[in-house]
């Protein structure tokens, strides 16, 4: 006879990355630090991202109330829920899936450390590579019961749920029943058994087992009614011969008031009395499981998270209250389970009554929750928005207690918690990782359970997508090499000009018609009821959240996440701009940072030549859209969509982050691609190289230079921008985009001030640059403030800055009035040489040259026009046109 041998029941999974993408976890108990440290990484070997786990609500409650800011879902990208039940939520299932294969792990240990390393549990394992494999209908019937546990989820763990059938398609293909399925590779036949409102797993097992047949009982659990009731239910309706009851006398909770019967059956026997190999220090019995011997060779094993108890298993005319899962085992055989389990009790010497009547009472193995006024179930951030889900709400007027990553710092918010969802803006608040969260009231005292914040973005990192698994895989990882960051970047999925932002209709996008920015009713403490939420379906604001940016605002989003860590700050020399105006230096120099980090150039290389790959593929991919209208080919409607701010975003961002990186690298063979700015290294022998990720090169020296890239990619967007931005008909989608144009604005305005721009035409073309960004990104250019952290390099700059979008703010107040509008046209015949016009075809522009030979022939110059080094284009305008002339405006 073949024992089954003692296993950690995590080894089940293997270490197989092709197999499973999601996995949903079930537990009683929940060890944050435990399961971050010991099963995730686990479920990562086996390239799983997507992980959603629901546990009781009431010790959940007791674990956020421990919680100590090391815990960080964040990061692994799982969700968490509570679910409050009747009595407990205390099923133990493990569901693996992928797109071809699943696992089923069900049995008695929870998600903590004693669960799944040092107790004795028992495990039972259902694995499928088919969907007609024998053990589907098992699998089947447990989906089944998970599926109907959903209705908990909210929010992103909603999503996150979704996408386990749907990129498990087979799941949705098997039989939900919980009939008896026959198990051909091991002659045994199998059903899943849970506790449903019309029937309990007692009542079931009435149904399933003969009570004729049954001869003997044994049952093995830590926790029993103090009464037995559950023991008494069984002897009563199947008479065996013998009741066995296995106990943990030391750790588990006995039927200290059980009363012995005349013909008493039932015999107990102490649990580390049955195994040579227990430790009394690590072992505790956790295990649940009822075997029943018959009077032929058939035997019944139950098997899962039951214990012995009417809340656990029910009785026998009402529903256990607990949630709970177990599977029953059939077969006939000469051997015993028992036998194979090695824990045979007969064979062991018996416990006296008194041993059991006289044991210490404990309390029962159950959550008992904070007991406060308010129930917060869920809580997540998405942008600067968090969105809160709670059960049991109040109307008196409270404070929302928002707790930072460290524990030491919260930002209070005063509201109302009377709706079921409720929304907070985080806009002018200090907390930068919002971390845990409660309700007080207007005494200071905690009315609420604590609540962990989740984050939208990075669950949404989890997408179980077979296609976009290598990229779950590089926003799991701490760090990214050269390699890796050319992966991600290869992801950017670039918008398609041509088709993509084509729109029916035109609502123009130029800052004069149509970049007034609609505020959104976020408040603090904002009401959010069900209609107004539902007008899709509850996550609707979550998938436009993630889709709006598809796979590129992923990218973005992870991005500005990750790289912030990356980014030096080093002191900026005094401006070059500012020296050129007062004489004092030559044409053409520029800054230079130096930083002493030693630094492995081939490494550092790779990333660079990443960075430069992706700019490169920007420029192109806007090329191509504005040659089409620079040459006029077709009749074109475009519109800016998220998308394509995003892909824009990520090449900003990537400059802001490296372009203050200067790295001296010690490199003997002198084989890095950038023998700029040899320096003679102490060390003879050696050439010591400072390596630049960006160079500021020049106007004419392409994208991957931080001044190519402004007046050519950036330029180029710009001209695109010229016919506006996708219509968002849903405020909080409006709003979405106006704070990523936002970003963006900012982040052109630090590029365009961190370089030097040295000659006079390199200035005038940082002034039209400055326009246009101001006037086609950024979302409300009237009220434009320009960020507090903007470094000009010197005063002169500043001042120039400033006084140019003063300018810029009396002239759009003219320009949006018809009547005032007049007094900024002009004839083109009196335009005079390098000043600034604005026409609505090309924007923000400068007049180069004039001829009214056959007409008005007016050259004009702008970053962003497809003939490199001049930036130029000749048109021919009307007879009248509108100047930014800043004599007249400041006159006016």
């Amino acid at each position: 006879m073949k024992t089954i041998e003692r296993r950690n029941i995590l080894d089940l999974i293997g270490r197989d990355s092709r197999r499973y993408r999601s996995c949903m976890l079930t537990s009683f108990s929940f060890d944050y630090v435990f399961f971050e440290q010991r099963v995730l990484p686990v479920l990562n070997a086996n390239g799983i991202s997507n992980t959603v786990v629901l546990t009781d609500g009431h010790k959940l409650e007791a674990s956020n109330q421990l919680l100590i800011g090391m815990e960080n879902p964040e990061k692994s990208h799982y969700s968490i829920m509570p679910v409050y039940a009747k009595g407990a939520f205390h099923p133990k299932m493990m569901l693996l899936a992928g797109e071809k294969h699943g696992l089923l792990l069900l049995g008695s240990g929870n998600l903590t450390s004693s669960g799944l390393s040092t107790n004795d549990e028992i495990w039972t394992a259902f694995q499928l590579n088919d969907p007609e494999n024998e053990n589907a209908a098992v699998i089947g019937a447990a989906w089944s019961y998970l599926k109907s546990l959903s209705v908990h989820f909210k929010g992103a763990s909603w999503q996150k749920f979704e996408w386990i059938g749907t990129y498990a398609p087979w799941l949705e293909k098997l039989s939900s029943n919980d009939e008896e399925v026959k198990l051909d590779s091991i002659n045994v036949t199998s059903r899943f058994i849970a506790n449903t409102p019309e029937s309990g797993i007692l009542q079931k097992l009435t149904d399933y087992i003969p009570a004729e047949e049954v001869k003997t009982i044994t049952v093995v659990s830590p926790y029993f009614d103090s009464k037995g009731s559950l023991l008494r239910a069984l002897e009563h309706h199947f008479s065996p011969e013998a009741l066995h009851c296995v106990v943990d006398k030391k750790s588990g909770l006995l039927p200290v008031d059980i009363e012995p019967e005349p013909e008493e059956k039932i015999t107990f026997f102490d649990w580390k009395e049955l195994r040579d190999d227990f430790n009394e220090k690590l072992n505790r019995l956790h295990a649940k499981l009822i075997h029943f011997k018959t009077h032929t060779d058939k035997e019944y094993l139950l098997i899962g998270s039951a214990n012995a108890t009417t809340a656990g298993m029910g009785s026998m005319d009402k529903p256990g209250i607990n949630h709970e899962a177990c599977i029953l085992f059939t077969r006939k055989s000469s051997h015993s389970w028992l036998q194979q389990l090695q824990i045979e009790p007969i064979a062991k010497s018996a416990l006296l009554y008194t041993d059991i009547t006289t044991a210490e009472r404990t309390g029962y193995e159950a959550g008992t929750g904070t007991g406060k006024t308010i129930r917060l179930l869920y809580a997540e951030k998405e942008d600067q928005i968090i969105r809160i889900y709670l059960e049991k709400t109040g109307d008196e007027a409270v404070s929302l207690n928002i707790e930072n990553d460290d524990l030491t710092k919260t930002y209070k918010i005063p509201c109302k918690a009377d709706e079921e969802i409720i929304e907070v803006s985080l806009k002018d608040s200090t907390i930068k990782k919002p971390f845990r969260l409660s309700f007080e009231n207007v005494s200071g005292q905690r009315i609420s359970n604590y609540c962990l914040v989740h984050s939208v973005e990075a669950l949404m990192r989890g997408n179980p997508d077979p296609a976009k698994s290598k990229l779950s895989e590089l926003f799991s990882k701490p760090e990214l090499t050269g390699k890796d960051l050319d992966s991600l970047l290869s992801y950017v999925e670039f918008s398609d000009f041509n088709t993509e932002n084509r729109m029916g209709s035109s609502s123009g996008g130029s800052a004069d018609k149509n970049t007034e920015s609609q505020s959104v009713s976020v408040a603090s403490g904002r009401k959010l009821d069900k209609d107004t939420f539902n007008e899709h379906d509850e996550n609707f604001y979550l998938q436009s959240a993630y889709s709006g940016g598809g796979t590129t605002g992923a990218i973005a989003r992870f991005l500005d996440a990750h790289g912030n860590s990356l980014r030096t700050e080093e002191d900026i020399t005094e401006s070059e701009e500012q020296k050129l105006a007062q004489g004092l230096i030559n044409e053409g120099e520029g800054n230079s940072l130096d930083v002493n980090d030693s630094v492995d150039p081939e490494r550092e290389h790779e990333k660079k030549q990443a960075f430069h790959r992706y700019l490169n593929r920007l420029d192109r991919n806007y090329t191509k859209a504005v040659k089409v209208w620079y040459f006029g080919e077709s009749e074109q409607n475009i519109r800016i969509s998220p998308g394509s701010l995003n892909e824009l975003y990520i090449g900003l961002k990537l400059i802001s982050l490296y372009m203050r990186k200067n790295e001296k690298t010690d490199n003997p063979q002198g084989n890095l691609k950038n023998p700029r700015n040899e320096k003679k290294s102490a060390n003879p022998g050696t050439k010591e190289k400072s390596f630049k990720y960006f160079e500021e090169g020049s106007i004419s020296d392409g994208c991957t230079t931080i001044k190519g890239f402004l007046t050519d990619t950036v330029g180029k967007f710009l001209l695109l921008a010229l016919h506006g931005y996708e219509h968002k008909e849903r405020t909080r989608e409006k709003e979405r985009m106006d704070e990523l144009r936002l970003d963006i604005f900012n982040l052109c305005m630090e590029l365009i001030h961190f370089i030097s721009w040295n000659r006079l035409e390199e200035i005038e073309l940082k002034k039209n640059l400055i326009l246009n960004c101001l006037h086609y990104i950024h979302p409300v250019p009237a009220d434009c403030v320009l960020d507090e952290e903007l470094e000009f390099g010197s005063d002169y700059t500043k001042e120039q800055t400033l006084a140019l979008l003063q300018q810029y703010k009396v002239w759009i107040k003219i320009y949006e009035n018809d009547e005032e509008k007049k007094k900024l046209l002009i004839k083109p015949v009196r335009f005079q040489i390098n000043k600034i016009i604005y026409h609505r075809s090309h924007g923000f522009v400068i007049v180069k040259d004039i001829s009214d030979k056959f007409g008005v022939q007016v050259v004009l110059e702008r970053p962003g026009y497809v003939k490199k080094k001049k930036y130029r284009r000749e048109i021919q305008f009307p007879k009248n046109c509108v100047v930014f002339n800043e004599a007249l405006v400041s006159n006016s």
